[in-house]
């Protein structure tokens, strides 16, 4: 979240410890070059003072001279902001892609734009830059020999979400976004159906994507699977890092604005601890899980960072909910895989569509159901189904052509 960093300040209204930025050590700067209109600088040798554990990892402060601009990733130019490389030897596999291959039956994967690349039309995305990003990623997955390829190619995620709404390249600013599915980018929406996507994630809590429902100009092939953020952020690793963004965001920016929190739908009264945090944050992922949606909450790389004796944020945030959902339910929890969620949402789409019918004769204790057109559907309470809650659930093929099943009308506790 920007705090309106400045050479002044630090944050809004708040000035650094040292005069203009300098709250740095001297010592330990590396030089930048310039190179085709941009600024360079090798930082491994401060990452490796970070990785012996002699400094902290505070982040870098960036000292330039009187002419220097630096760009944020909020620039609407995608070539104008800042990137990091990082380089391992051709002959060296990075330690993460090489924890991942030798654990690769323990994980599932979704297909994801190859370098977090901007889809948004405001940013230039064209269909042959979409393509490319799509199918490059699924060769990477096919190079290392990840499994469930074939399941996995109709989902796609990519990078926050972009390709559905538009920012307008002023993400700090929502007063001139185009929303979905107006501002969506209709060349990246072709490259991904081209590519074979038939499922395009969707962050629920924007304007018009928390809906289960064909994407527009796709000839009812590609459906819009709805994912639900959380307050564990993507820039955040640790307790201390969650609970000063979480507060910041909630809280110390309406009051450095002069507004009263508490008048502000959906901020705080006052800041929570990092443990408040959590509690709140299994409130309501139980009330999500209890409308019985099938739709994920997704999180970042980042909040899996180990911040000390193996704990990360992701897991503190999965204990706190299981916590609370296990002291109300008893009811199993079916993580599903993404591709499979996709598959369900599709027949409930097809089923709203279609005109069910169903009759219950309570003599004979069975019911008949039938479809003006075939669709499958998912019928609880039939015999002959698979066993969930003390429940039969099934999926059923529906016709013109009338189905008659008994009905399970035992309920086990």
């Amino acid at each position: 979240m920007e705090k309106e960093v400045s050479w002044d300040d630090r944050l809004k209204k708040t000035k650094w410890s040292g005069k203009n930025g300098a709250v740095y050590d001297p010592s330990s700067c590396v030089a930048y070059v310039q190179k085709d209109g941009q600024g360079q600088a090798d930082i491994t040798p401060i990452v490796n003072v970070w990785l012996s554990g002699a400094q902290p990892n505070r982040g870098v402060v960036i000292v330039g001279g009187d002419e220097v601009e630096v760009y944020t990733r909020e620039h609407k130019s995608a070539d104008a902001r800042p990137q990091l490389w990082v380089d391992y030897p051709e002959t060296t596999t990075d330690p993460l892609t090489a924890a991942v291959m030798q654990h690769q039956f323990e994980f599932r994967f979704i297909s994801h734009t190859l370098s977090h690349m901007d889809m948004y039309q405001s940013a230039g995305t064209t269909y042959e830059q979409a393509f490319t990003e799509i199918a490059q990623n699924l060769n990477v997955w096919s190079t290392l020999n990840l499994p469930e390829l074939a399941q996995n190619r109709a989902v796609l995620v990519t990078g926050n979400h972009s390709g559905l709404d538009d920012t307008m390249g002023t993400e700090l600013d929502p007063s001139d976004d185009l929303p979905y599915p107006q501002g969506r980018n209709q060349a990246f929406i072709r490259a991904a159906m081209d590519v074979g996507v038939r499922y395009l994630a969707s962050d629920s809590s924007r304007l018009n994507q928390d809906r289960e429902e064909y994407v527009p100009g796709t000839g009812n092939q590609m459906i819009l699977l709805p994912r639900y953020p959380t307050s564990v952020f993507y820039n955040t690793t640790s307790p201390y890092e969650m609970e000063d963004e979480y507060n910041y965001i909630f809280f110390e920016r309406h009051v450095e604005e002069g507004v009263d929190p508490c008048a502000i739908p959906g901020a705080i009264c006052q800041p929570r601890s990092y443990q408040q945090i959590l509690d709140a944050e299994a409130d309501t992922t139980l009330r999500h899980m209890l409308t019985y949606r099938a739709w994920p909450h997704y999180f970042h790389i980042s909040n899996l960072r180990d911040y000390g004796n193996g704990k990360t944020l992701q897991f503190d945030w999965l204990h706190a909910v299981m916590t609370r959902y296990e002291s109300l339910l008893r009811l199993p929890v079916v993580n599903a895989p993404y591709y499979e969620i996709g598959e369900r949402t599709r027949r409930r789409i097809e089923a709203r569509g279609a005109h069910v019918d169903a009759v219950f004769d309570s003599m004979t204790n069975q019911v008949t159901l039938s479809a003006n057109r075939p669709v499958l559907i998912e019928a609880t309470g039939l015999s002959k189904g698979q066993s969930y809650g003390g429940q039969s659930q099934q999926v059923l093929s529906l016709s013109k052509t009338p189905l008659t099943r008994s009905v399970d009308a035992g309920l086990a506790y």
